[in-house]
Formats: structure tokens, C-alpha cells, sequence
């Protein structure tokens, strides 16, 4: 196992357990007479027909796609690509290259980050009669914790991070618990999928 591979390894595990440790002293302490432990983080079986709710987010990840694309055509790969292309680098098309793909891609970002924001952040304030205070607060939160990753860039390049962010988030957060009861489990795959296709473009462009 590459030290690259026992690197993210760590890094998922160490940001699952503090993400969720977050959501469950309060869960603990308030939300348990409320919700289940797995529905207040959305971990929920998807209802029939989510077909439709999965055209809506696709649609609503297009500008932050298209940022994607523009950096991914105008930046050094290196800047970009982080571990990953590190990795790359060191052991080309190994399977300790793969496996830090899908472990960033499916673990340490899409579904930490899914059961947060719009897991139970939302719940947060949804049982409060709050769901639209509580939807807006993931979106503008998920948008600006991204920001760093493009801090030193010209600005419109960050202002198109931030707005493309929320705009994905409201409607993801919109769909998820007014069309597919709460759960998060489209969005984590459809977020995974979506840093995997941006892994192996970053790979590529080495």
C-alpha cells in the first residue's frame, strides 16, 4: 500500500468521523425523540420515482460543471489535481491510484459532505418549521467552504465557484427533502460520480 493511498485513507476516515461526530452530539441531545439516527442524517431509501428529481439536480450541477471544464482546460493539472495527481505521478495507472480516486471522490467528499448539508444541516432547522432558512444556510455554507479551493484564481473565476454552488445546493437541498423524503442518497451518488469523471480528467491531462 503507497503512502499516497495510506494518506487518503486516513484523511476520508478522520473527515467522515468528524463530520458525523458534529451532527450527533446535537442528535443526541435534542433530534433523537424526533427523528431515527439514519433519517435526521438522510441515509433513507430513495422513493419511486426519482427519475425526474435526478434530471433537476443533474441540470442545476451545469455551471459549477462548466467551471470544471474552464479550469481543468486553463490550469496545470498539478494545481488541480491535489493527491490525486501526485499519485498519478508517482504510480501511474495503479491501483493505488484508483483506489485514492474513488476513496476522494465517494468517501472523504460526496458522501461526507451529502449527509452534512443536505443531511442534517437541513433537519436542523426543517423540524423547526425552518426548511427555507435551513436550505439557503447549507447552500451559502457548502458554496464558501469551496472558496479556498480556488482562492489566489481571478475573482469572476470565484464569484462563478460561489453562485454555482448555491444555485446546486438549493436545489439540491429542495429536491431532497421535498421530493425524495429526505434522503441523500441520489445526491451522494450523483456528487461521486461527478468527482470521479473530474479525477480521471485531471489524470488525463497529466
Amino acid at each position: 500500500m503507497s503512502a499516497a493511498l495510506l494518506s487518503q485513507l486516513a484523511s476520508s476516515l478522520i473527515q467522515v468521523v468528524l463530520f458525523a461526530l458534529v451532527g450527533l452530539v446535537p442528535f443526541l441531545f435534542y433530534y433523537r425523540k424526533k427523528y431515527a439516527l439514519a433519517e435526521f442524517f438522510g441515509l433513507v431509501p430513495l422513493p419511486s420515482g426519482w427519475g425526474k428529481s435526478m434530471v433537476k439536480m443533474v441540470l442545476a450541477m451545469l455551471p459549477h460543471f462548466a467551471l470544471n471544464i474552464y479550469l481543468l482546460s486553463t490550469l496545470d493539472p498539478l494545481v488541480t489535481g491535489g493527491l490525486r495527481a501526485q499519485s498519478f505521478l508517482e504510480s501511474g495507472w495503479s491501483l493505488s491510484t484508483i483506489l485514492i480516486i474513488l476513496l476522494q471522490a465517494l468517501v472523504q467528499t460526496s458522501f461526507t459532505e451529502e449527509f452534512t448539508f443536505r443531511g442534517y444541516l437541513i433537519n436542523f432547522f426543517k423540524r423547526n418549521g425552518h426548511f427555507k432558512l435551513g436550505n439557503v444556510f447549507q447552500a451559502v455554507l457548502f458554496a464558501l467552504i469551496h472558496l479556498p479551493t480556488v482562492g489566489g484564481f481571478p475573482i469572476f473565476i470565484q464569484v462563478w465557484l460561489v453562485a454555482a454552488l448555491t444555485l446546486m445546493s438549493l436545489v439540491w437541498g429542495h429536491v431532497i427533502h421535498n421530493e425524495l423524503e429526505g434522503s441523500v442518497l441520489l445526491a451522494w451518488g450523483l456528487h461521486g460520480v461527478t468527482n470521479v469523471v473530474s479525477g480521471v480528467m485531471i489524470l488525463l491531462s497529466l
